[in-house]
């Protein structure tokens, strides 16, 4: 199966990128080296990741546009930013339905 990541980046030196809208939702961030801060047009944090961090998850509570900065003269590569369901279904093959959550599951 191939994946549909909803944005990506190969790579993200001490600068900063503007992401297009994204809904809201769980949203599934990867990235390699680097501290990367991912937050919403009004730099409130969504998530912070430090340079031993690869994954990372955010909630966005409205359909807004996302920015993302290498910090600290660092370089992030293959940034990868993907809905949480999507991700979900790809890192675990399928999974439980949509209806079931860690409080709903059956065991």
């Amino acid at each position: 199966m191939r994946r549909k990541l909803d944005y990506q980046l190969p790579e993200l030196t001490n600068s900063i990128a503007k992401i297009g809208s994204l809904n809201k939702g769980d949203w599934h961030v990867h990235k390699e080296g680097g501290k990367l801060f991912v937050g919403d047009v009004d730099w409130a944090v969504k998530t912070m990741m430090r340079e031993g961090t690869s994954d990372a998850e955010f909630r966005l509570d409205a359909t807004t546009s996302v920015l993302m900065q290498a910090q600290d003269k660092t370089t992030c590569r293959n940034i990868a930013i993907e809905s949480k369901p999507a991700y979900d279904m790809f890192a675990i093959g399928g999974g439980l339905p949509s209806y079931f959550t860690k409080d709903t599951a059956p065991y």
